[in-house]
């Protein structure tokens, strides 16, 4: 995405591996880590594409 010019971030969740940041968007286990909200800021910043 990078490469393309899209908008790159990297985020860390401590404690949590691929599994447990793919669970924290279920509702049963949000509490874990802020994933779902993190994803939705920043398609909220986005850039415009043109």
């Amino acid at each position: 995405m990078a490469a393309a010019g899209g908008p790159v971030q990297s985020r860390t969740y401590p404690g949590l591996g691929h599994i447990g940041i793919v669970l924290a968007f279920n509702p049963l286990f949000r509490w874990r880590a802020p994933v779902l909200d993190d994803v939705w800021r920043f398609i909220a910043e986005g850039r415009p594409t043109g």
